[in-house]
């Protein structure tokens, strides 16, 4: 039994209005199924609306596509529209792969990206939240692992005070910054409320709740999509089968990853040499 402060009571303290009623289109993917020869986007439109024809942008993949259809059971005329509250299904005018947990909008009115974000949590945790922490963020239909980089202050829900801290105890509220080890697609909660709010997750309990707040921080998303404007691919005068056949192997790209100091260099070009000396 648990006789504190309720998480939705306690965040209400710290939410700061609605900028505008005509809120973008959000809709988090909750899965995709295989019906017959399409392939249906299934999801729920948490603001805005969705219309046939479309221009699409799935957010942390940054995918492009255009609504083909919007799918419906028994219906008996085809449905062009859908607004914010209603579930979805639609299939898009050619193939890509989406998963779970991406946001779907507008391409002219995306989420922001990034993976440092400020939270104003309300913390539910038994132990004390401390820098450092490694916590799982469910945030719609996405989950990602996010860290404790700093706790910027902590709230007295009394009178508002603030003050410096190192942790954050049981039933406190409290700014903190986190980093993802991934992309996140969100939204400061002035601006939207469902893409704006998170919960925390540790050993499968519930620990805490949040909303987010992107104050100090840019949209990482324009260093990811702006790509140069002056390079083309241009067609090779010897077709890729003939330099197969003349090399007597097929060509190909090996890429290796890892930190910094890991052996990326030496393994590549021991490797290297070893290819030389067999032919490739």
């Amino acid at each position: 039994w648990y006789s504190g402060p309720t998480l939705a009571g306690a965040l209400d303290l710290l939410q700061p209005p609605i900028t505008s009623l005509e809120l973008p289109l959000r809709m988090p993917v909750q899965d995709v199924y295989k019906f017959d020869d399409r392939r249906i986007i299934a999801g729920r439109i948490e603001s805005g609306h969705l219309r046939q024809g479309d221009s699409l942008l799935f957010s942390p993949s940054n995918k492009t596509v255009r609504v083909a259809t919007i799918e419906a059971w028994n219906a008996n005329e085809t449905i062009m529209a859908l607004r914010a509250g209603e579930s979805v299904g639609f299939t898009l005018d050619e193939q890509i792969f989406v998963e779970r947990g991406e946001i779907c909008s507008l391409t002219t009115n995306p989420p922001m990206l990034s993976n440092v974000f400020r939270g104003r949590i309300f913390w539910l945790g038994r132990e004390p939240l401390v820098e450092g922490a490694r916590l799982k963020m469910k945030l719609c239909t996405a989950e990602y692992q996010v860290e404790v980089e700093k706790i910027e202050r902590v709230i007295d829900v009394s009178d508002l005070g603030t003050s410096a801290g190192q942790s954050v105890e049981r039933n406190a509220v409290a700014e903190v910054v986190f980093r993802a080890r991934r992309q996140v697609a969100l939204d400061p909660f002035e601006n939207n409320m469902v893409t704006g709010r998170f919960v925390l997750v540790e050993d499968y309990d519930i620990v805490g709740g949040g909303l987010i707040s992107m104050d100090g921080y840019a949209d990482q998303r324009a260093g990811q999509t702006i790509r140069a404007t002056n390079i083309f691919r241009v067609e090779h005068r010897v077709p890729e089968e003939d330099r197969w056949r003349h090399n007597g192997h097929r060509g190909g790209v090996l890429w290796m990853t890892g930190l910094s100091g890991a052996g990326k260099s030496t393994l590549a070009f021991s490797l290297e040499q070893y290819l030389f000396r067999k032919g490739y």
